[in-house]
Formats: C-alpha cells, structure tokens, sequence
C-alpha cells in the first residue's frame, strides 16, 4: 500500500483486514468466513495484475487452506445439525400425541369424577330443598 498509495485492490484488501481485525473473538465463525471469502477474492483480483516482487501467492494460499478447513467444518457439521433437528421436531409431534393419548385413555376418569361430582351436588341441593 506504501508504494501504490490509493491502489483500488490494495485498500479493498486493507479494509477488509481492519474489519475483520475488528470482529469480536466471539463472533459466529461464518462472520469470520464470509470476510476471509471476500479478502480472497480481493487478494486474487491483486495477484491477477501484480509482477511477481509484489506478489502475495504464499499469503493467499494459506488463507485459501484455512477458508477451505471452515468450509469442510461445516459441511462436516450439518449431518448432526440434520439429525438434532429432525429429534426437535420428532419430540414436539410425540408431545402432541402423547397429550392427546392421555387425554383420550383418562377421559373416563374425568367422566366419573365429573358426574360423581353432579350427583354429589345434586344430593346437597335435593337435601338442602328437605330443610
């Protein structure tokens, strides 16, 4: 950047460090690929037009390995996303069911408790009438 001052590609690529430089070290791990995907390209467009004594090939190529290694940790992470969500969902419909088998199996209970409860009001008021 000292010897192009003001070079497009070079302050592309400069700004895209200082912003990822300012992530949080907490920030989601796709906020750091995204901006590392974007600093490669930006570096690939310097290569293109670069003579080999400016040329950052060996940088690019280590940043490329560490985009790719993020890439393949997601990839590799998405089967057991796959699967716990599948486990959500399947836990939620067996919920359901289940509140509704209860419902169902008890229901005759509830029916005897509530009518047993009617002849027990009814009593009272038939034996409150006899006062």
């Amino acid at each position: 950047l000292e010897a192009w001052p003001g070079h497009p590609a070079l302050v592309a690529i400069s700004t895209l460090c200082e912003r990822l430089h300012s992530f949080r070290a907490d920030s989601p791990l796709m906020q750091f690929l995204t901006g590392c995907e974007l600093l490669l390209k930006r570096c690939w467009e310097w290569e293109a037009v670069a003579c080999r004594e400016t040329s950052i090939k060996p940088q690019i190529d280590a940043l490329a390995a560490l985009v790719l290694r993020w890439r393949r940790m997601e990839v590799e992470a998405w089967p057991a996303l796959l699967r716990r969500a599948a486990e959500r969902a399947h836990d939620a419909a067996l919920l359901k069911i289940w509140a509704r088998l209860f419902h169902v199996v008890n229901s005759h209970l509830w029916a005897d408790s509530s009518a047993a409860a009617a002849d027990d009001d009814a009593a009272d008021a038939s034996a409150a009438g006899a006062d």
